[in-house]
């Protein structure tokens, strides 16, 4: 899931083509990683932390708020309140970029 967190993160930096679903499904690998931090030890959580803070930032500095509400009416029931549900990338070439100011 790290890996796939960190394929994401690539992917909006150069500008994210899939549609919103698809966005929406390539988050849940984060939020996967979160709950997994729940589950795990303290010494494994640190690890986890320590490895998730670098692609963090890499994927906040790609995104913007969503504060469109792009994502927040759109297939989110069920899914968790972590950040990176509240952001959308900045480069914007397929089909989300349909959703994007509106």
């Amino acid at each position: 899931m790290l890996a796939q967190w960190e394929w994401l993160g690539s992917q909006v930096e150069r500008g994210y083509t899939a549609t919103l679903a698809e966005y929406l499904d390539d988050l849940s690998c984060r939020e996967w990683l979160a709950r997994a931090g729940l589950l795990v030890t303290e010494p494994a959580r640190t690890l986890l932390d320590q490895a998730l803070q670098p692609l963090d930032t890499r994927f906040q500095a790609a995104t913007e708020d969503d504060g469109s509400g792009v994502l927040s009416g759109h297939g989110q029931a069920g899914r968790g309140d972590g950040w990176w549900w509240k952001r959308i990338p900045r480069r914007l070439i397929g089909g989300l970029a349909q959703f994007k100011g509106h």
